[in-house]
């Protein structure tokens, strides 16, 4: 996630954690929880609820995967693509039951967070 929208986040929700696997050389704000870790699995049934580190479990209810140069279906196991983008039906489920598609991924110019 880019210094901006994890700053962003942080203004909207209780509680924002930084996973980073690069070296952090932005400067982020002091209410974000930087965790120098790396994330395994990401579970729940309905929803999300738990994101397996290899340290360590973070139980969530959320979670913004923000990922360059990175094909999107690379970032969920099992994701079915077009090509190189997210493949969804007109309610915006993927072929992985609860997950679905937010507006902002479902053109070929992606818009993460704003």
């Amino acid at each position: 996630m880019l210094k901006g929208e994890a700053n962003f986040l942080s203004k909207i929700e209780s509680e924002v954690h930084y996973i980073h696997i690069y070296k952090l050389e932005n400067k982020l704000n002091d209410t974000i929880n930087i965790i120098e870790d790396r994330s395994l699995e990401i579970e729940g049934s309905n929803r999300v609820n738990k994101l397996v580190l290899k340290n360590q479990d973070l139980y969530i209810e959320g979670i913004f995967i923000i990922k360059d140069r990175v094909s999107p279906k690379y970032m969920v196991l099992g994701f079915e693509a077009d090509g190189p983008h997210i493949k969804y039906d007109k309610d915006m489920n993927t072929n992985i039951a609860g997950l679905y598609v937010a507006e902002d991924c479902t053109d070929k110019i992606y818009q993460y967070l704003k």
